[in-house]
């Protein structure tokens, strides 16, 4: 099991890209481009389950087999057992001397058989003895001094018939003890987490690093998407926002395309320690999320977040009642200091996340602007692959006017890109 659902982070990425091979799909491929990770464990899951349900298939099988072997050599056993006891009229002064026969002659213990049988010298065949597998368990929790059997003939006759009538009904299925099932379920998570390998997202189009190794000092890709995957854009017209549509590593964008140095909606995440000692002396404390924004004059700034729910939340309380997060916020104009602490408590519907917007159009080359900004993920190369190319543009034509709406962008799609194929 364990090797069998064993995946290199390159192989999950493949076979969570194939959603861009399906029709009709913007559901699904709409959850992969906005919650890569999400998606990519359903995927690992599915891929998982099904050989399970195989690897207990195959177990159930053999179990059944062995259950019926074992079913067969009782059967006969007993058959044995009968033909004596049937044939012999036996009386003995011990009350428990039938059921340690009855125990000895299923283990096919013939030592113990012979030390039995001097006190009545039974026709029994001591060579060859038949022997149940694991026969001990039959006899497990049972005490032959509570447990007598006073009448061979009706016992064994009785007990035989019994078999029968439940064996006609009874579906033989194996059933993990506690500890497989653990074991099993660490096999899983431990697998996922190889699986997943790098968990490194490309800032631009939002693939995922495919390197396997636990620790490393760059990201890589070979399947870099369209831009507009994660919200890159250009200005249009009217001051509009409109999506990119190249690839990461495409030759024009590698060698042609021109971008902002400080894009207007970057995401900036800075390690700056002004900020910090701000935070230690204002801070209301750190949560799963915390926001700060610091400024260094005399502006009175405020900050506004819209939280996955969707919620705006601002300096007026907007949100507290609606968000999924819990809020507290800290508000100093003489520190310059304002800070959002949330704690998600609630795992309401995310209708809204909204990472970095990278601006096309401006004056540095994309890898000057990916070195300034994003120096692990540097290390990118063109790649010529017209089949991917068609067919992340085939996907995004499912899923265009989502994510207009989602980021709010005009929804700029070639019209020509409803007429290709996945050729």
């Amino acid at each position: 099991m364990k090797d069998g659902t064993r995946l290199n982070a390159d192989k999950l990425v493949d076979e969570s890209d194939k959603v861009f091979q399906k029709s009709n799909a913007k559901d699904e491929i709409f959850e992969y481009i906005t919650n890569m990770l999400k998606y990519m464990k359903k995927v690992y899951s599915n891929i998982y389950e099904s050989k399970d349900t195989e690897v207990q298939q195959q177990c159930n099988k053999k179990y059944t087999e062995l259950y019926n072997q074992d079913y067969k050599i009782l059967i006969e056993i007993l058959d044995e057992l009968e033909n004596i006891f049937i044939n012999n009229t036996i009386t003995v002064n011990d009350e428990n001397y039938f059921t340690k026969m009855f125990k000895v002659y299923l283990e096919g213990n013939s030592v113990e058989l012979v030390e039995i049988n001097k006190q009545v010298s039974l026709p029994i065949i001591m060579t060859n003895l038949k022997k149940l597998r694991h026969s001990n368990n039959l006899f497990k929790n049972i005490s032959i001094l509570i447990y007598k059997i006073s009448n061979p003939k009706i016992f064994i006759t009785g007990f035989k018939n019994t078999l029968k009538s439940e064996n006609a009904k009874y579906c033989p299925k194996l059933i993990l003890s506690n500890s497989l099932q653990t074991e099993k379920d660490n096999i899983k998570a431990e697998n996922l987490t190889t699986a997943l390998g790098c968990i490194g997202q490309c800032p631009y189009c939002g693939c995922k690093c495919t390197v396997n190794m636990e620790k490393h000092d760059a990201h890589q890709s070979t399947k870099h998407r369209l831009l507009a995957f994660n919200g890159s854009f250009e200005l249009l017209a009217g001051n509009k926002k409109g999506f990119v549509f190249d690839l990461c590593n495409s030759e024009y964008n590698l060698t042609q395309s021109k971008w902002k140095e400080r894009s207007q909606g970057q995401l900036s995440i800075q390690d700056n320690p002004s900020i910090k000692e701000r935070m230690s002396t204002y801070t209301v404390g750190q949560g799963e999320v915390t926001i700060t924004l610091a400024w260094h004059d005399s502006n009175d700034l405020d900050l506004h977040v819209t939280c996955p729910c969707g919620t705006d939340i601002g300096p007026k309380g907007k949100g507290k009642t609606f968000s999924n997060f819990e809020l507290r916020v800290s508000t100093h104009k003489g520190g310059n200091v304002q800070t959002y602490n949330g704690a998600v408590y609630s795992s309401g519907e995310k209708k809204f996340v909204k990472v970095g917007d990278y601006e096309h159009g401006g004056s540095i080359s994309f890898l000057e602007h990916i070195k300034e900004n994003f120096k692990t993920w540097s290390n990118i190369s063109i790649i010529k692959d017209t089949h991917w190319e068609n067919m992340l543009r085939k996907a995004w034509c499912q899923v265009a006017s989502k994510m207009s709406e989602r980021y709010e962008f005009e929804n700029n799609t070639p019209r020509e890109w409803h007429n290709l194929t996945r050729s």
